[in-house]
Formats: C-alpha cells, structure tokens, sequence
C-alpha cells in the first residue's frame, strides 16, 4: 500500500525487503521530485503496510504486523510516527486486544479511525490522538469498511451484515455504540 501527502510532494508506501535470513516490509518515504527513498521504520520480524498520511502532512500512521515464530505467535497493531521520521514513533493502541486496520484520518488530523475484527464482527473505533482515547463507534453486530469521514466530522462507511449486503451508512464522530443511519 501507498499514500501521497496532501502536497503531493511525497510518497509513503510499505518497501519489501528480501534479504537471505530475513522476509520484512519496511516503511519508506520518496521524495516525489528528486526519486529519493529514506526509511521510516524498519524491523527484523515486523512488516509494515497500509499507510496513511494525515490531512496535516506531519504524521503517518499505518499497520504494523509482527511475523510469528515458535516463540511468539503473530499479531497486528498500528505504528504512528512523524513523516519526517522523527521521534516519537509509537503503537498508539498499547494493550488494545483486537487487530485494528487504519481507515481515515479526521479532517484535524486529531484521530485515526480504525476496524478492527472482534467476535466475528468489525465494528468502527475512533481513536483520539492527544488522549489516547478509544471510542467504539458502531453498537451493532455489522461488519464495517471503506470508512471515510468528512469535512463536518460526519463519518461514512459501508455495513454488511451475515444478513444484509454492503451498504453504505453514516455515524456521528465522538459518539459511542451508536445505530447506524
């Protein structure tokens, strides 16, 4: 995966590295103008993907996957860090217990919202940067994706259902287990 920064000077996208011992995705940055790639974040037994850039142009946040071995099993977090890879760098969800997927950024670059699978079900989360709060959006057993949020905060998604097809709804930013419209 790749984003483009609201200037459209950058591109931040996941890089596979296939060295002899060791399968990883770094995240890397290109400089749009002069073809220049640096590294975000690197890491023996860890792939990273999804990025997204915020509205802002200073952070990106994106999916860090830790590959299993005998020791460990595998799991799935964020990674949040300065685009100008800067510290600090940081899994905004320490101890969250569900593998979330970052989906949009709001218009502020003040959260992140995220789904993330629990039970069978893939519910919306909103995740406040400068708090750390995480508030569960969706109340319903729907499965959610494609979220995008609007200018007015207004959150859009699709919703399918074991009994109903994709389709799409509209929440409330900061408004917890709420019924979609």
């Amino acid at each position: 995966g790749y984003d483009v920064t609201p200037d459209g000077r950058s591109i931040v996208a996941a890089w596979d590295i296939q060295p002899d011992v060791d399968l990883r995705a770094d995240l890397v940055v290109f400089d749009v103008a002069g073809g220049e790639r640096k590294t975000l974040a690197s890491e023996s037994g860890y792939e990273y993907h999804s990025p997204l850039i915020s509205p802002d142009g200073r952070w990106v946040i994106a999916g860090r996957f830790r590959l299993g071995d005998h020791d460990r099993c595998y799991s799935e977090e964020l990674w949040l860090q300065p685009l100008d890879g800067s510290e600090p760098r940081r899994n905004p969800l320490p101890g969250f217990d569900l593998w979330p997927d970052a989906q949009a950024w709001a218009h502020d670059s003040s959260a992140v919202y995220f789904v993330a699978d629990e039970l069978g079900h893939a519910p919306i989360f909103q995740l406040d940067l400068a708090t750390g709060t995480v508030t569960r959006l969706t109340g319903d057993h729907g499965a959610y994706a494609q979220v995008q949020v609007a200018p007015d905060g207004t959150v859009y998604a699709l919703r399918s259902a074991l009994d109903a097809p994709a389709r799409p709804v509209r929440l409330a930013s900061g408004v917890a287990d709420q019924q979609p419209t």
